[in-house]
């Protein structure tokens, strides 16, 4: 019997896509699921490790590991390095609609429980007030939404 990986921060997984490559990035696995972080980059080829310079998407999404586990992502490397540059700790925000007393924007909920009221440029920029913010999805939902945001297709 073949033993599968667990996956753990700092793992990078392709994603295959038309011939090419997204990959995503494990950042974090807490309360919320497993967080995955997504380099804003086609790749032709999968590099051999990943720099400073590698441009991540700003916010990670927390996902189950479904794709993982049936091989559809395929890990890479490890490279604990990358997680200097990423959210390891993302939030989840919480809709002013879900109640009034999360204050006209909305909250921040930590990994740990802890809840902040956020201010109209946070709301706005993560896509709380518009409708465009995604705190999870399921992985087949990355793949149409993120993956296909990132490749241009």
């Amino acid at each position: 019997m073949v033993k599968r990986r667990v996956a753990q921060p700092g793992d990078v997984y392709k994603i295959p896509v038309s011939g090419k490559f997204v990959l995503a990035i494990v950042v974090s696995k807490n309360s919320f699921g497993t967080a995955f972080a997504f380099v804003d980059k086609v790749f032709n080829d999968v590099p051999d490790r990943l720099d400073r310079e590698t441009p991540l998407l700003k916010h990670p999404i927390y996902s189950d590991e479904k794709l993982l586990r049936d091989g559809q992502w395929i890990f890479v490397f490890n490279d604990e390095s990358i997680l200097e540059k990423a959210n390891t700790q993302p939030e989840i925000y919480h809709s002013p609609d879900m109640d009034p007393e999360y204050g006209p924007y909305g909250l921040a909920e930590a990994p740990n429980g802890k809840l902040r009221k956020i201010s109209k440029e946070e709301a706005d920029e993560v896509g709380l007030l518009v409708g465009g913010y995604h705190q999870a999805m399921m992985p087949d939902e990355i793949e149409q939404s993120v993956v296909r945001d990132i490749v241009g297709s």
